[in-house]
């Protein structure tokens, strides 16, 4: 290129375009200075990230270091897992029912009729004519529990038709009631104050089981499952048990104060809580005004062969 010539070809107007963009450029530049970090700060931002690298790595190596102390000393039987958790809050929903239970039997006996008028509903000729069908040898060679037996009603009934007291037990939550069935019963019948879920017998001592409003005083189903294992532990092989209960949903028609302490059974519970034995249902409707509400009436046998599992009342 002579001297003199312009740099950027014949046009002398491109040069001015170019010193614009140039000046734009470092107008851009020193506003930019006011939002980037400058190379101190980077400095410092880099000093803070290898702290905040150097304590999460110690922080890692600390949890490495206590997992491995868990795991040398068995950490399953020191800390507990969610099978355990979800067993005590089981445990402790039981635990609170039975008291609720406790309470309000004694409570209802006390001041209403509701709890013991129920066990008169089931017929007599329903029962003994179950009885008479079921293979079971003759009433008086029975040994009969009846599991929730209020003031004794059904014993005596058993009384009434041959059994002998000796052979009978019963077991009542109200004491109230109890008192009334001992006063009322002869001698030789065997009462007991306890918990459906812990009834003070020997496994396999009774041949015949009656739970008639049994279950459905219940709320929990925990306790429903505890209480239906005792009933399989205390029957005999070859025996029966028979519950009467409300049919589910029948709750729904009771007052307020009933219908919230109240629930029903069916077919399908008695079948999980008496998985393994034979369960023979029946609905009884309540009349034909209320063809949905009604009682449920069933018998479950075992087997010869057929035990529950012993535990601390075994001898």
């Amino acid at each position: 290129m002579e001297l003199g010539e312009h740099p950027l070809g014949e046009n002398p107007h491109s040069a001015g375009r170019a010193k614009e963009w140039i000046r734009q450029i470092r107008s851009d530049a020193e506003q930019l200075k006011a939002v980037l970090w400058s190379a101190e700060e980077w400095n410092a931002i880099g000093k803070t990230m290898e702290i905040w690298q150097s304590r999460m790595q110690n922080h890692r190596n600390d949890i490495i270091e206590h997992l491995n102390w868990y795991k040398n000393i068995g950490w399953k039987t020191f800390l507990p897992d969610a099978e355990r958790l979800e067993a005590r809050a089981n445990a402790e929903a039981t635990a609170k029912e039975k008291a609720r239970l406790a309470e309000w039997v004694e409570g209802n006996v006390r001041m209403s009729n509701f709890y013991l008028a129920f066990k008169r509903q089931l017929p007599e000729s329903k029962l003994f004519g179950l009885l008479a069908q079921s293979g079971l040898p003759e009433i008086g060679r029975l040994s009969v529990l009846d599991a929730s037996c209020g003031d004794g009603t059904w014993l005596r009934a058993c009384i009434g038709r041959g059994a002998e007291p000796k052979r009978l037990a019963g077991v009542e939550l109200s004491r109230e009631a109890l008192a009334e069935a001992r006063r009322q019963s002869p001698p030789g019948v065997a009462y007991a104050h306890a918990d459906p879920d812990d009834l003070p017998f020997a496994s396999g001592s009774f041949d015949l089981i009656l739970a008639v409003g049994l279950f459905m005083h219940m709320l929990d189903d925990g306790l429903r499952a505890a209480a239906a294992g005792e009933l399989i532990r205390l029957l005999a092989d070859g025996g029966m048990i028979v519950t009467f209960d409300f049919h589910s949903g029948t709750e729904k028609g009771l007052e307020p104060y009933l219908r919230y302490t109240t629930k029903g059974m069916d077919p399908e519970e008695l079948g999980r809580l008496f998985a393994g034995l034979a369960v023979e249902y029946e609905y009884m409707p309540l009349g034909d005004k209320h063809p949905d509400y009604g009682y449920g009436f069933a018998a479950i046998r075992k087997s010869v062969g057929e035990r529950g599992e012993p535990d601390a009342h075994e001898s």
